[in-house]
C-alpha cells in the first residue's frame, strides 16, 4: 500500500495536466492557493476513505487468521491506534505525492520522485550511513511512526516521524501553491 497510494495520488494530480483541465479550472477560479487547498482537501478525503477501507480489509483478514487463537486482539486500543497511524501516514504521504506531481506538472515525474523516495528508504542506504538524514525521509518517518520502538531499530521517535510527514506534506503543498501561482496553469 505504501507504493499504491502515492502512485494513485500522482495519477490523480497528473490527469489535470494531461487533459489540460487545470488551465480551465484556473480560469474559473483564479485564486490558485484556494483552488489548491480545495484540491488537497478533496484528495485527502478521498485517500482517507481508501485508507480506512484498507485498514478494514486488513482487520478482516487478520480476524480470519487469529479468530481461533485470540479474536479480541483486533479490538484492543493498540490495534486501533496502529490503524490510525497507518491512515495518518497514508493521507500525509498521499498529499506529498499529489503536491510533488503538481509541482512537476507531469504524472510520470511525480511517480518517479515518489518511487525514488521509497527506494532510498527501502534500500537502507541512508539508515546505515546517516540515520539522522534517513529519519527525514517520508517513508522512514512512516516507519518511525507506525512501528514499535521497543521491538524495532528505528531512526527517530514516533513524534518525530509524525512531524516529518506533516512537514513533507506542508512543504510540498506550499511549493505546489507557489508553482501554480507563478506559472501558467496550462
Amino acid at each position: 500500500m505504501g507504493l499504491f497510494l502515492p502512485v494513485l495520488a500522482a495519477v490523480i494530480a497528473g490527469q489535470e495536466f494531461r487533459s489540460r483541465q487545470l488551465g480551465l479550472t484556473v480560469l474559473a477560479m483564479p485564486r490558485t492557493v484556494r483552488m489548491l487547498a480545495a484540491k488537497l482537501l478533496a484528495t485527502a478525503l478521498y485517500v482517507l476513505v481508501v485508507a480506512i477501507l484498507i485498514a478494514g480489509i486488513s482487520t478482516a483478514f487478520m480476524y480470519v487468521a487469529v479468530k481461533a487463537w485470540n479474536p479480541g486482539l483486533l479490538l484492543t486500543g493498540a490495534a486501533f491506534l496502529g490503524h490510525g497511524r497507518f491512515i495518518t501516514f497514508a493521507v500525509l504521504f498521499y498529499l506529498t505525492a499529489f503536491a510533488v506531481t503538481t509541482v512537476a506538472r507531469n504524472t510520470v515525474t511525480g511517480i518517479i520522485v515518489t518511487v525514488a523516495l521509497i527506494a532510498i528508504t527501502m534500500s537502507q542506504v541512508l539508515a546505515g550511513a546517516s540515520p539522522d538524514l534517513d529519519a527525514l525521509l517520508p517513508l522512514s518517518a512512516a516507519r518511525n511512526l507506525m512501528l514499535d520502538p521497543g521491538i524495532n531499530d528505528l531512526t527517530a521517535s514516533r513524534e518525530h516521524g509524525l512531524l516529518v510527514l506533516v512537514g513533507w506534506a506542508a512543504v510540498t503543498a506550499v511549493a505546489a501553491a507557489i508553482t501554480l501561482s507563478k506559472r501558467d496553469a496550462r
